[in-house]
């Protein structure tokens, strides 16, 4: 009798959770199944691409909750487990960014790995207030935005706090830019893409620290509110601000699009445009989750989204080497959830390493997402009055945990940080979700009236406009 192959389902969610491929039975009746997903841009059918499957999982950085590390400023806290796991998603995001900045392409993280590129961007996210994309880092720049460390992000939060920290990144000179509105103004991005930046650090080894509002990391201002936030702190347009008669040079580009998918629940009939958006080579994936649980999306299968899960607890990692003991930032398993089951609050990443491709990112973006009714966000040659109608000051407000609720949110704990990637245990609040057929809803919703831009055209229809007054309407009736 023939062996027959089925597929383990690689998404398990119990404590031993990791990709672990086929079984082989004896059900000679059992077709072997073949299926095909997208991650991060890259498409791969099962059962023949499963070891590249496995491997581009493994190769992306995975950032957790972690504990023990020196404490963030003078505010005690010495773990963010319970508040920072939209802090570690916007890590993994702005991860796979640098790494496609300064790995070659196809680079494939094998455990014992002494790439020296590998290493110094590693350094830049371990847990030291010295290191600038540490969580350190992160916490107290969000006090500028009105986040006190301990207050959980929202994903909106986390895209101005990325691009604010990348001001201090001379190794990387990464422009990164925030498409607010629900608008992609490409005019606006290849400014900020070719810009000759100014950069606020004055240390060009990987990893120097961004200074605080009094010279240090441990400044006070990190646990005051955002009206204490030092003068001296960078402001996006100065960061990417040319000198007189510099000369321009497209620079690696990060475009975040902060959105807001549906008022109090995501809305079914933005799946497909979603979707699609994981198979641009350009997609570094999104970040989102349920309330009270940031995840990020790395892709898809059979309709069901796929994503790491920050929510495990492992101890900091001395970095004191050449060499980093990074077995705990990489992680075989994976979760998939219904796309039903997201908060409608996301931001969607895409990178462009070079002009050539962020100019082909914004004609798949008219031509394969914004050609998709009803569109997630529009793009525009250049902005034209009446396009920023629609306020985002409350794009995080479904989607936020106080620290006082902490307590409330479950991990999975790793006192002693395991020594492979095989043995991470996951997170035991990622339930299994029975497939999810895209389907339309006639249910009212703030887009049901809008008639959005379609692909080539620079002005915003008439009813868009209107639709986009009554949202705003609607947003301050909701308070």
């Amino acid at each position: 009798m023939l062996a027959a192959c089925r597929w383990r389902q690689f998404f398990q969610m119990d404590a031993e959770a990791a990709y672990t491929g086929y079984d082989v039975v004896t059900e000679a009746e059992e077709p072997c199944p073949h299926w095909a997903g997208w991650i991060l841009g890259e498409k791969f059918t099962l059962p023949n691409d499963e070891e590249k499957f496995a491997a581009r999982l493994r190769s992306c950085l995975w950032f957790t909750y972690r504990k023990n590390f020196k404490q963030i400023g003078s505010t005690g806290y010495t773990s963010d487990s319970g508040w920072g796991c939209t802090m570690r998603c916007g890590q993994m995001l702005l991860a796979e960014a640098l790494s496609r900045v300064h790995l070659p392409a196809g680079w494939v993280w094998k455990e014992g790995v002494t790439d020296s590129n590998y290493n110094d961007m590693l350094r830049q996210f371990v847990d030291m207030p010295e290191n600038l994309y540490s969580i350190q880092q992160i916490a107290q720049s969000g006090v500028d935005y009105g986040r006190n460390v301990g207050n959980w992000f929202g994903p909106n939060t986390m895209c101005q706090v990325i691009k604010t920290l990348s001001g201090y990144d001379s190794w990387s000179r990464l422009a990164v830019h925030v498409a607010m509105d629900l608008i992609v103004i490409e005019e606006e991005v290849r400014n900020a893409a070719m810009a000759e930046p100014k950069f606020l650090g004055s240390n060009s080894v990987p990893g120097h620290v961004r200074p605080r509002s009094d010279g240090s990391p441990d400044s006070q201002a990190a646990n005051k509110g955002a009206s204490s936030a030092s003068s001296s702190q960078p402001q996006a347009a100065s960061v990417a601000a040319s000198s007189p008669g510099a000369e321009s040079c497209f620079r690696p580009t990060l475009l975040l699009i902060p959105l807001r998918l549906g008022l109090d629940s995501f809305e079914a009939r933005y799946t497909q445009p979603l979707l699609t958006c994981f198979s641009l080579p350009q997609s570094v994936g999104f970040i989102g989750g349920k309330p009270r649980h940031a995840l990020w999306f790395v892709g898809h299968r059979d309709n069901r989204l796929v994503y790491l899960d920050p929510h495990t607890t492992q101890s900091v990692l001395p970095a004191t080497s050449r060499e980093i003991p990074d077995a705990t930032y990489h992680n075989s398993g994976a979760g998939r959830m219904r796309v039903v089951e997201l908060d409608p609050s996301v931001a969607v990443g895409f990178f462009c390493k070079t002009e050539e491709e962020l100019t082909d990112l914004f004609s798949r973006l008219r031509k394969d997402v914004c050609s998709i009714t009803p569109a997630m966000f529009e793009v525009h040659e250049k902005r034209h009055s009446g396009l920023d109608l629609l306020s985002m000051d409350s794009l995080d407000d479904d989607f936020s945990l106080t620290a006082d609720d902490a307590t409330q949110e479950e991990s999975t704990c790793i006192d002693d940080p395991p020594k492979s990637t095989s043995s991470v245990c996951r997170s035991p609040q990622s339930p299994e979700y029975d497939d999810y057929d895209i389907v339309d809803t006639d249910e009212v919703s703030h887009t049901a009236a809008m008639e959005l831009v379609g692909p080539g055209q620079d002005e915003p229809s008439e009813v868009a406009n209107i639709a986009r007054v009554q949202h705003n309407e609607i947003l301050s009736l909701l308070g």
